[in-house]
């Protein structure tokens, strides 16, 4: 992921994750020297998600709902 995100150091400075107790900034300049300091090796492999049991925030109009029967 972090090779992923190098690639757009051009366009982009800072990716900024946010989490729920808290947030982390990264400088994409920087990750050279984040990913030697990982104590091992990442594989990220794609991800099927079937269905999605509930979503929190998100709301849909009654009028998009009527649409879809």
């Amino acid at each position: 992921m972090l090779d992923f995100i190098y690639e757009y150091m051009e366009s982009v400075k800072y990716i900024i994750y946010v989490y729920h107790s808290g947030c982390e900034i990264i400088k994409l300049e920087h990750i050279p020297e984040l990913k030697k300091l990982l104590p091992w090796e990442f594989s990220i492999y794609p991800l099927i998600v079937g269905n999605i049991e509930s979503m929190y925030g998100i709301s849909i109009p009654n009028e998009v709902k009527e649409e879809a029967k």
